[in-house]
């Protein structure tokens, strides 16, 4: 099976690091389903993540 790599840059990185800092699992829940909405792509498809990079 090949998996593709996709790079989308959002714009709430800030509340996940945030959330993330604080253990709030549940603000990161809410900020991943924001990122999928933000790019559009099906929920299922992006349901579960074994990696995300972060840029700055």
């Amino acid at each position: 099976m090949t998996l593709s790599i996709r790079s989308v840059s959002v714009g709430v990185w800030g509340r996940a690091i945030d959330a993330g800092t604080d253990d709030n699992v549940e603000e990161l829940d809410a900020v991943w389903d924001e990122v999928l909405d933000l790019i559009g792509s099906d929920y299922d498809g992006y349901s579960y993540v074994s990696s995300i990079g972060w840029a700055a």
